[in-house]
Formats: C-alpha cells, sequence, structure tokens
C-alpha cells in the first residue's frame, strides 16, 4: 500500500482520515497547512507544517517523507492578499491566474498543480476514506415534509448556479423562497445571517449544500458536520440537505443525534437528479 501524504486543513475531518489509515495499515504523512491545521492533533504521528503557497517548502518535506500519493482535507478558507507570502514556484502560478486566483478553486487548483508537476499524484478524500462520503436518503430518524423535499431540490438547482459562479456552496430555502446565499463568511455564518430573514408562518427553512459544478473533487468537497446540524438547529430549520456522493460528512453519529432530538431531518440527494 503506498504512502498517503495528508495535506491537512482545519477542522476533524483530516484527523479522522489519520485515523483511517492507522486503522487499515496504511503509511502516511500529515502536512500541516499553517494557520489551519492544529499541530497538537498530530503530536502522535509523522508531521510538518507549511504554508498554503509556500510550495517549494511543502514540495520538501513531502519527498522527504518519501510519500507517491497525496490527498488535501481540511477547511482552507481564502487568505488575504497580505497574508498569502507565495514562494517564487507559488508566485509564477498566482500570476499566470492574474485576478483568477481570488477564486478559492483556481487558488487550490495551482497549489494541486504544482504538486502534481513534481510527479505527485493527488487524490480525493473519497477515494482514499469512502467512509465520509454522505450517502443517499434520510440518515436519522426525522423525515422531510413533501414541501420541504421540494424546498431542498430547488436549493439544490440554485445553489448549482451560484457554485458555478465560484461563489459559494449553500443556500438557504424557504419554500421556493431563497433567503440567503452562502459567500466568503462560511455555512455557520450564512445560517446565523439567516435567521432574521425567514417567514414564522411557513415551514422552517432548510439548509442546501452542493459542489460546485466546476469544482475539481480532489480539492474541496463540501463538508458537514456536527457544528453546522448545531447552528441550523440553534436556527429553528427544518433540515439539512446534501448531495449524496458529493458530500464529506464528520461525525455522523453524533451529527444524527443532534439533529434527532432537534427534531430536524438530515438527508443526502441524489446529485443527478434535477428534483
Amino acid at each position: 500500500m503506498s504512502k498517503l501524504g495528508i495535506i491537512a486543513g482545519r477542522g476533524h475531518l483530516p484527523r479522522d482520515l489519520v485515523d483511517h489509515c492507522i486503522a487499515i495499515g496504511r503509511p502516511f504523512f500529515v502536512l500541516g497547512l499553517e494557520t489551519f491545521a492544529n499541530p497538537s492533533d498530530y503530536q502522535d504521528v509523522e508531521f510538518s507544517e507549511t504554508g498554503l503557497v509556500q510550495v517549494n517548502k511543502g514540495l520538501s518535506h513531502l519527498r522527504k517523507a518519501e510519500v507517491t500519493d497525496v490527498v488535501f482535507v481540511g477547511k482552507v478558507e481564502r487568505p488575504s492578499l497580505k497574508a498569502l507570502r507565495p514562494d517564487l514556484k507559488a508566485a509564477a502560478f498566482l500570476a499566470k491566474l492574474g485576478k483568477g486566483f481570488l477564486g478559492d478553486n483556481s487558488l487550490m487548483g495551482a497549489v494541486k498543480t504544482a504538486i502534481e508537476e513534481e510527479g505527485f499524484h493527488v487524490l480525493g478524500v473519497d477515494e482514499v476514506f469512502s467512509d465520509a462520503v454522505a450517502k443517499k436518503g434520510v440518515w436519522g430518524q426525522i423525515s422531510p415534509s413533501e414541501a420541504a423535499l421540494q424546498s431542498a431540490e430547488s436549493g439544490k438547482r440554485l445553489a448549482k448556479g451560484i457554485g458555478a459562479l465560484d461563489i459559494g456552496q449553500a443556500v438557504v430555502m424557504q419554500g421556493d423562497l431563497c433567503l440567503a446565499v452562502e459567500a466568503i463568511e462560511g455555512t455557520d455564518a450564512l445560517i446565523n445571517r439567516s435567521q432574521t430573514l425567514g417567514d414564522k408562518t411557513l415551514e422552517a427553512p432548510v439548509l442546501v449544500k452542493v459542489r460546485k459544478p466546476q469544482q475539481d473533487r480532489r480539492l474541496d468537497l463540501p463538508t458537514v458536520g456536527p457544528d453546522t446540524v448545531k447552528a441550523a438547529a440553534a436556527s429553528g430549520f427544518a433540515g439539512i440537505a446534501v448531495e449524496a456522493g458529493e458530500t464529506l460528512v464528520v461525525a455522523l453519529d453524533e451529527m444524527i443525534s443532534v439533529a434527532d432530538e432537534a427534531g430536524m431531518f438530515l438527508i443526502g440527494l441524489d446529485a443527478n437528479e434535477s428534483g
């Protein structure tokens, strides 16, 4: 089994992948992205750090660790221009992109391209950790009403549209009305912002999260976890819908427990159905 280089961002999922590799006996090395990965989560494993666009430094660590396959996992928020501090290799890619690097996918794509050009094989999280991929159907004890399901399907189509513009991955729907669209602030902030926008006389809102159509699934599949469920529950949402096979799920058992207690549904929608 080839040695896996885990390029780790923020959140629980990178550590979940580490534990998965340990359980199946796959050799691995963790390259943590500074300001995103928490080094204390990896004190018991082979670990080094690098900046997001310090490509030469990162490549040096990957070569030293003798990895062949590489996977990007964990949340990486788009940094400011001042915070980037690219090395020469990364700067060359950013110069080619021009203003296009302001999109999340273009920036991470430049980093991926630099790694691939050095001979490493970039994999998707779903290829090495299938247990973390959302399954189709209702996950807990609560099922969506017919109206909520229609709202979720409408939201899926709308979210695909905004995703195509590289804006965000999620929308909040109430009936056929879109209350809010995710931008740079992230999903939890989207949920909080939506609290004051809904109509209390209608069925509660639904959060819908999808993969951007142009998004390289090896870089940044959308992710949901207990924090998102707690935020939605606190805001009185009816439920959360994501694309089955296109979304990563963190701590599913905890998600279901929180949702069931709050009377919320969790569902994986068929990514290939138009609704």
